[in-house]
């Protein structure tokens, strides 16, 4: 369960990794939900891959709660500013079972 927004306080770290990613995928197990972020690249064999750049581990109760969030931010967010339209988008499930399992 997520603490109510006043309780939190986000703390500036110039330790905290920033990135972009434009790729993500998720797997999960009975105790775990792995999200895979990525970015595209078209390297010089000219097809389109993957490069990954993060993996983030969390419990599926935690997931549930964090795609809650996500939905609502982003439903605030076309309110705001229109509806957004996915082309061309593949949504990648890998599914349950191997690979999501937490490492410790």
């Amino acid at each position: 369960m997520a603490l109510p927004r006043e309780s939190v306080e986000v703390v500036d770290d110039p330790n905290v990794l920033d990135v972009y990613v434009d790729a993500a995928s998720a797997r999960t197990s009975p105790w775990t939900v792995l999200i895979e972020f990525g970015r595209q690249r078209m390297p010089e064999s000219g097809e389109m891959d993957v490069l990954p750049i993060a993996r983030i581990r969390m419990s599926p109760h935690h997931a549930k709660a964090t795609a809650m969030m996500l939905s609502r931010i982003m439903e605030q967010f076309e309110a705001k500013n229109g509806v957004l339209e996915l082309r061309n988008i593949q949504l990648e499930e890998s599914g349950s079972g191997e690979g999501a399992e937490d490492d410790g």
